[in-house]
């Protein structure tokens, strides 16, 4: 009897035992995935961050359109992810693309977004000939046509400025040994060119700028005996006539021009009788006065000067006589003074430079050490002022222009160095 109930005791806790395994095995189970699912949903976000290098790597060849949508998928997952983002420490750069080529490969030419958002294009160097011809850039299809009517002259070195009425100005230039002072009017509604008055003063390697009245002032560069220009000349778009006003302080070529927030101009550098300016100097279109201003650290031509959001204007690069210059200096023109600022991480000179929506200033080509061409770009960051790293160009190149679209897209264009047409345009 005592053995019977023995073994029913047993017999229950066998089964119980059982019960109990089995729970804990369910347990176990659970735990286990549950733990997979925290593990992936933490791992996943990291990879894709991780690997967001090698994703912009292979995403380069892909259309403008398909890298915004990429980008944005990128940025919100980083949005979650801060402690990741600032581990990784990556560039905030978009993608380089290769888009429709220029019928004409070209440089030396000028460049102008018109009011439509197309970009037009015109004269520069096409195998070493002086061209007239000009040709539309449509962001929307990404291509280019060339315009039925040509401009009355063949130039290089010359200027193009869009008018308050939407027309653009060309002026000056340089063909075949003849140095220009012609100007024309281009009508972007009949798609026609129009000879204006031309210049007092023949000239190539000068800058126009459009000031806030609606003039058009044009400075400096070199007439046809090879002088370089302290003389500046006014464009009256209502009388379709030009005016001497006062002379720069300095003759100079290859200098850079930046409107400031007040209207007046500054003029940075440049090169005269072989010898480069460290000097700056100031327009004031209410006065047509020019004023001298602090000097610059460094001496330079064929550098960038880029007016940044607080009000400063960034000096990047070019050359000190025949040294390359990967220093950088802020202009506070409430101080009238120059300050040293982080250094491009490769000197250079010929490149260019404009400001994004995001107020930092993107840098692109140019030359460095022993003319060697550049593939890269890099970008400044006003807040921290410091350079990373913005991607590399499809094609190497200097003397090219980069223009900002209606849509915040960047378009380059320029021949490749020593290319044969086969990569005039990029989109950043």
């Amino acid at each position: 009897m005592a053995e019977g109930t023995n073994e029913a005791s047993n017999s229950l806790r066998t089964r119980i035992g059982n019960i109990i395994g089995r729970k804990r095995l369910l347990w176990i189970s659970i735990a286990i995935i549950v733990g997979i699912v925290i593990i992936a949903a933490v791992v996943i976000p990291i990879t894709i961050i991780l690997t967001k290098k090698e994703t912009i790597i292979i995403s380069s060849t892909t259309t403008t359109r398909t890298t915004t949508a990429i980008t944005t998928t990128i940025t919100t997952t980083m949005m979650t992810t801060t402690e990741i983002i600032m581990a990784t420490n990556e560039p905030d750069f978009r993608y380089w693309s290769r888009t429709t080529n220029m019928i004409f490969s070209r440089h030396y030419h000028a460049a102008s977004v018109l009011q439509s958002g197309k970009v037009l294009v015109t004269g520069g160097y096409h195998n070493y000939d002086e061209q007239n011809t000009a040709e539309v850039y449509d962001i929307s299809t990404e291509t280019w046509t060339l315009l039925t009517n040509s401009m009355k002259d063949r130039r290089i070195s010359h200027t193009s400025s869009v008018l308050s009425d939407g027309k653009v100005l060309v002026t000056g230039g340089y063909d075949d040994g003849k140095y220009l002072n012609s100007a024309e009017l281009y009508d972007s509604t009949t798609q026609t060119w129009n000879i204006t008055s031309s210049l007092k003063i023949k000239r190539r390697e000068h800058t126009s700028s459009l000031l806030n009245n609606g003039m058009i002032l044009v400075i400096g560069g070199m007439d046809d005996t090879t002088n370089e220009l302290s003389s500046a000349e006014i464009y009256d778009p209502t009388t379709k006539t030009w005016t001497l006003t006062h002379s720069m302080k300095y003759a100079r070529r290859h200098h850079q021009v930046s409107k400031l927030e007040n209207g007046k101009l500054l003029v940075t550098g440049g090169l005269v009788d072989g010898m480069v300016h460290d000097s700056a100097e100031l327009y004031d279109p209410s006065t047509k006065l020019w004023t001298t201003t602090g000097k610059m650290h460094h001496q330079r031509w064929l550098h960038t000067a880029t007016l940044l959001r607080n009000g400063k204007v960034l000096v990047t690069g070019g050359k000190n006589d025949t040294i390359f210059l990967n220093s950088a200096e802020l202009y506070d023109p409430l101080a009238g003074k120059w300050t040293v600022t982080g250094s491009l991480t490769y000197p250079r000179d010929s490149h260019s430079a404009i400001l994004l929506a995001n107020e930092k200033v993107l840098v692109i080509g140019g030359r460095t050490v022993e003319y060697i061409h550049l593939h890269n770009s890099e970008l400044y960051d006003p807040l921290t002022e410091t350079w990373s790293t913005a991607g590399n160009i499809n094609c190497r190149r200097d003397q090219h222009i980069v223009s900002k679209l209606s849509n915040g897209t960047l378009l380059v264009t320029g021949k490749e160095v020593d290319g044969v047409g086969e990569c005039t345009a990029e989109l950043y």
